[in-house]
């Protein structure tokens, strides 16, 4: 869901598709550069210690599933400095 909220978010803010006012509120048309990334920060994933999850002697055999980083970054196309970055590293 959060990844539908920021297509659509993106898309809204790089196209024209208000024109005029919407409910009170005056648009204005404007470019903007985006940016998208994602990777993966798993960290090791055999023979970890559980640190007390389990048993004590136990240790971690394999992996259930990855852990990714996003980073979105919206830019003015007018002035590419002036820039917003977010980056979300759970999941």
């Amino acid at each position: 869901m959060v990844g539908l909220v920021w297509y659509l978010t993106a898309f809204v803010a790089s196209t024209s598709l208000f024109h005029g006012t919407l409910l009170g509120v005056q648009t204005t048309s404007a470019q903007y550069l985006l940016g998208l990334g994602i990777g993966d920060i798993t960290g090791p994933v055999v023979e970890t210690n559980m640190m007390g999850y389990a048993s004590l002697s136990q240790t971690d055999t394999g992996l259930h599933m990855r852990q990714r980083s996003r980073a979105f970054i919206v830019a003015d196309a007018a002035s590419p400095s002036n820039r917003i970055v977010f980056i979300n590293a759970g999941e």
